[in-house]
């Protein structure tokens, strides 16, 4: 088959670290600090696993009209738990930073 010139021809995902996006409140999120552990897992699971990781970004703006701030989470999926686009819970840990 012909490609036109600049068209991708395969994409290449990774997905042995995955980042893990959420909202969480602004109150919530004063008591957060960058390398915070935490924890994510598929949302309504029966299994028992749990993929680890830490904060690695915490938007310092808040939405006037929702109130909730973005964090991102970064966990090992080595063994591939977990898969691009799943939706889950995310648990951060009070007061525990990986620095």
């Amino acid at each position: 088959e012909f490609v036109e010139a600049g068209e991708p021809l395969v994409r290449v995902v990774s997905i042995d670290r995955l980042r893990v996006e959420g909202l969480i409140t602004a109150p919530e999120a004063s008591r957060i600090v960058l390398g915070q552990r935490a924890a994510f897992r598929e949302k309504g699971s029966q299994s028992n696993w749990e993929l680890v990781g830490k904060v690695t970004f915490l938007s310092p703006e808040i939405h006037p009209v929702s109130g909730m701030c973005r964090v991102w989470v970064e966990v090992s999926n080595s063994d591939q738990l977990a898969r691009a686009g799943m939706r889950g819970e995310l648990k951060i840990e009070a007061d525990q930073t990986d620095r």
